[in-house]
């Protein structure tokens, strides 16, 4: 019998601080052995602080399309291509129990297939959708109703201002899947709110912020 194991996909619009929060569990939740910083293969180019390696795999759409289809789900989200693969979630499992990754709702069901084809674990899959509970403060973002230094540090990410509405915009359609997930946390932070630049943070100042989210969070893990 394979050894059970759980990857929380953490799925919503971006700058609601999905980031920050996952920044600040390790920080909270010290008990379980917890994985934060498993890595995917993104074809989008790198921003302004993010190192290969170390927030992504940044490589090229044709090396990810030469991966394995086999051992690597693949989705094209926003216009940009990402991989993950089992092989690299199992040898994270081989030292954790729980993994908790910002996940696009389009890899997850290809990625849940394959992983019991070919994982050497029971995986247990939970998707958590993670939002303001209200459009509000997305709609803010769309509207520009503050600070636009903020707006171009979230969506265009200290770089690339030309398509940060489109990012935004971006944003709003992640609500589509809302339906299809198994928890909701209610985000009472969003990234925009607080982050400047979410690098400058330290995770003892994430878990302050994120204090509610967290709590929200270990509620769910209890029901597992």
């Amino acid at each position: 019998m394979k050894e059970s194991k759980y990857f929380y996909a953490l799925i919503g619009p971006s700058g609601t601080g999905k980031s920050p929060f996952i920044k600040s569990i390790s920080e909270i939740i010290s008990n379980k052995k917890i994985n934060t910083n498993f890595l995917m293969y993104t074809s989008r180019n790198k921003r302004i602080n993010e190192i290969d390696g170390l927030d992504y795999y940044f490589k090229n759409e044709e090396y990810i399309k030469t991966l394995d289809s086999d051992i690597y789900t693949k989705a094209n989200v926003h216009g940009n291509l990402q991989a993950i693969g089992i092989k690299d979630i199992d040898n994270c499992f081989d030292s954790c129990n729980i993994i908790i990754k910002d996940l696009h709702y389009l890899l997850i069901n290809d990625l849940k297939d394959k992983c019991i084809a070919v994982s050497d674990y029971d995986i247990k899959f939970k998707k958590i959708f993670f939002s303001p509970r209200e459009l509000n403060s997305i709609h803010e973002v769309i509207k520009l109703d503050y600070d636009p230094v903020v707006f171009s540090n979230i969506y265009a990410r200290n770089g690339d201002e030309k398509n940060a509405l489109v990012r935004a915009k971006n944003a709003i359609s992640e609500y589509e899947f809302i339906g299809s997930c198994d928890y909701f946390i209610h985000s009472k932070t969003p990234e925009w709110k607080y982050l400047i630049n979410q690098k400058l943070m330290s995770s003892q100042k994430c878990a302050e912020n994120y204090s509610s989210e967290i709590k929200q969070f270990i509620d769910i893990m209890e029901k597992n």
